[in-house]
């Protein structure tokens, strides 16, 4: 092997790992907000949360009434095993809702054995969320 080829393998090979790595990173994701038309205050977000127990029954409301959040509950992903947490909290202004809707895949590692996948946020179930929420408040 000359020089000019090892210097084109080693390439390749460093283009490959970086690759991989890049595959393995989580990207960074924003809540998805809900604007309201007025100030939310305990006793609306406390009904808000309420209409959300049925898809996620361990919601709970955190000690200052303006969050809430539930463990991983086990759902399905395009029929695929999965599972997801939701955080819902109110902003600073009181005039709007952030919610996340984390989720991870059930799947095979390389060597097959089981494994949950990265945490990543969840678009259409947020999308599902903040829909619930816009009927139960009328924004």
């Amino acid at each position: 092997m000359n020089g000019s080829s090892r210097r084109a393998t080693w390439g390749a090979v460093a283009l490959w790992v970086v690759s991989l790595a890049a595959c393995h990173t989580p990207l960074a994701y924003e809540p998805l907000r809900l604007s309201l038309e007025r100030p939310l205050d305990a006793v609306d977000f406390g009904r808000a949360i309420d209409s959300l127990r049925g898809d996620y029954p361990s919601l709970v409301v955190d000690g200052d009434g303006m969050r809430a959040a539930s463990a991983w509950e086990r759902c399905e992903d395009y029929g695929w095993p999965a599972r997801r947490r939701l955080s819902v909290f109110v902003e600073d202004d009181r005039k709007s809702l952030g919610v996340v809707v984390e989720l991870q895949h059930y799947r095979l590692d390389f060597g097959g054995m089981p494994e949950w996948s990265e945490v990543q946020g969840h678009a259409r179930f947020e999308r599902e969320v903040v829909d619930r929420l816009r009927a139960v408040l009328g924004a």
